[in-house]
């Protein structure tokens, strides 16, 4: 399975996000050990009276100490906020790229079902325009009149078009359902399909989509008798 596109880079940031964090924690222990060992050092070797000075120095500093703390934390909400922001804009970003190749294979495979059912559409259009290219085919009844025969073959392309649009996506099964109903509307459709139905059945799997397809069609057939 392949990797989701701009996880290493998500996975990168974070990281990078990780080390600064621990870089920061490391100079703040270091800082504070710092100034722990200098203070015993002081107590041990400085006189009260320096000590004394170095008290009020201490004091002088412990505002500024502060401003410095507060701006430090300042900058590292900022930072981290920014982070936050530029996370989520990836993660659109990302949800954006997904969506424009689910586009895509959608687009490809309308293309594909298209184009393989223009072949098919192609040869039933020689045999409609051919007689004799129509007696290749297996035939439902060799006494059918060419008009007739003629006439089943524009009807198969009829029932091919519904089902075109159902495996290209642009019909779901109510969509089926609804124009099967108006097909068979038509006295010749029904005509043909009562002669075809058992022919389609064993044309295609049982369990495959076509056949799924063809019951749907016979159940409405059915029903509408």
């Amino acid at each position: 399975m392949n990797p989701e596109p701009g996880g290493g880079s998500t996975f990168r940031n974070a990281w990078r996000t990780g080390l600064w964090l621990g870089f920061a924690l490391l100079v703040i222990v270091l800082v504070m050990g710092a100034s722990a060992v200098f203070t015993i050092y002081l107590a041990r070797r400085a006189q009260p009276s320096d000590l004394e000075a170095w008290a009020a120095f201490g004091q002088a500093c412990g505002a500024f100490s502060a401003v410095v703390a507060v701006v430090a934390l300042g900058a590292f909400v900022f930072t981290f906020a920014v982070q936050q922001r530029e996370a989520k804009e990836h993660r659109v970003e990302l949800q954006l790229q997904r969506q424009a190749l689910a586009d895509s294979g959608r687009e490809l495979h309308c293309a594909s079902e298209t184009g393989l059912s223009m072949y098919h559409f192609k040869l039933l259009e020689l045999s409609i325009a051919n007689p004799h290219l129509a007696a290749v085919w297996p035939t439902i009844d060799p006494t059918l009149p060419i008009e007739t025969a003629q006439q089943y073959l524009y009807c198969t392309l009829v029932f091919e078009g519904v089902w075109l649009n159902a495996r290209a996506g642009r019909y779901d099964e109510a969509d089926v359902r609804a124009a099967v109903t108006f097909l068979l509307t038509s006295p010749l459709l029904r005509q043909y399909w009562s002669a075809v139905r058992s022919s389609r059945e064993m044309a295609s799997a049982v369990d495959g989509p076509e056949a799924q397809y063809f019951r749907i069609v016979d159940e409405i057939y059915a029903a509408t008798d």
